[in-house]
């Protein structure tokens, strides 16, 4: 009686912890860059609603900037947690594919996205936002701001700009490429003009413009979209970015679901979302780029802004070949 009695006892509880598991909520885990989380950002307005959606649980994990975010997949290799990256973009594919570590996919909603910035033909990585690289600068105290992109190394800017680590930080890639796509091999020389006019080298967008609207210095590196921020929440318009008549170099933001994986369809799930127009809407105020949906209606603020009239990008197999040296003749140049 004894032995049957223990063994009652031991079955429940048995099934007590079967049911304990299989009532938790599946966990998608997102490897992004640290503006996401923020109260203003991202995840406060779309991972909720996502949840919801799901019936799950997204844990967001902050890693910096997008550069910061590759390295540390490179560490992590097939132990990463991640079941989604979000926050790479065109200018750190080259490197991301030579991982090996995405799940092609393609997604509900790619119809809406335009060709010119679906750059990748297997569906690795899905484009949800873009952009243009600027240099913002604050009006009130620039009175005369650049006007061409090599205007930047003028004595009149000594320690007046503001940029990022090409070797953390997208913007600061961005910025890198940028002057390598116009200048391409007099672009060390630029850089080593440049460097008497630089405040300081941040390892991310966040810090820099962080610094930007202390007054710490009245340029930064950002985006041509920047000043729609301040439009919109702070109700001016003193922060403009310099439109430059060689062109701009863009940024294409994507996301891609990791190929070890153990929530494949919730994965696909959550991509599916990012290109819905509940997610794409928020693109605008949140992240304050151009949203992948070409459908999604821009607010006001967007369509006052200048846009480039010159779009500007280097290739994914030029940089998976120049990549290495041309950041390291950086590394050389700022020395």
């Amino acid at each position: 009686m004894k032995v049957l009695k223990f063994l009652f006892i031991l079955a429940l509880f048995s099934i007590a912890g079967c049911t304990r598991r299989t009532s938790e909520p599946p966990m998608l885990t997102i490897y992004t860059y640290d503006s996401f989380s923020t109260e203003w950002g991202l995840e406060p307005v779309v991972i909720p609603p996502f949840e919801d959606i799901c019936k799950c649980e997204v844990q967001v994990v902050t890693v910096g900037d997008g550069g910061a975010i590759l390295n540390r997949l490179v560490i992590e290799g097939k132990e990463t947690r991640a079941d989604i990256i979000l926050g790479l973009d065109n200018n750190l594919a080259a490197r991301a594919f030579e991982l090996d570590i995405f799940e092609p996919y393609k997604p509900k909603y790619f119809e809406t996205v335009p060709e010119e910035i679906w750059f990748d033909p297997s569906n690795r990585l899905i484009p949800f936002d873009y952009g243009y690289f600027s240099v913002v600068y604050d009006s009130e105290k620039l009175r005369t701001p650049p006007k061409h992109f090599t205007d930047l190394t003028s004595a009149e800017y000594k320690r007046r700009l503001i940029v990022e680590d090409p070797r953390s930080s997208t913007p600061g890639l961005g910025f890198l490429l940028w002057s390598i796509k116009l200048l391409e091999n007099r672009h060390e020389d630029f850089w080593q003009k440049l460097k008497a006019n630089i405040l300081t080298v941040t390892p991310g967008w966040d810090s820099a413009y962080a610094m930007f609207k202390k007054g710490e210095a009245p340029m930064v590196i950002s985006y041509t979209t920047s000043p729609a921020y301040h439009i919109i929440n702070e109700n001016t318009d003193r922060y403009k970015a310099a439109i430059f008549p060689e062109g701009h170099y863009i940024q294409i933001e994507v996301a891609g679901i990791v190929k070890y994986t153990k929530n494949k369809n919730l994965a696909q799930s959550f991509i599916d979302y990012m290109l819905s127009p509940q997610f794409q809407k928020e693109i605008p105020t949140k992240n304050y780029m151009y949203p992948a949906n070409k459908d999604v209606e821009l607010p006001e603020a967007f369509k006052s802004l200048p846009k480039p009239k010159k779009m500007l990008i280097i290739k994914e197999d030029i940089l998976s070949k120049k990549l290495a040296k041309w950041i390291n003749g950086w590394r050389q140049a700022m020395q």
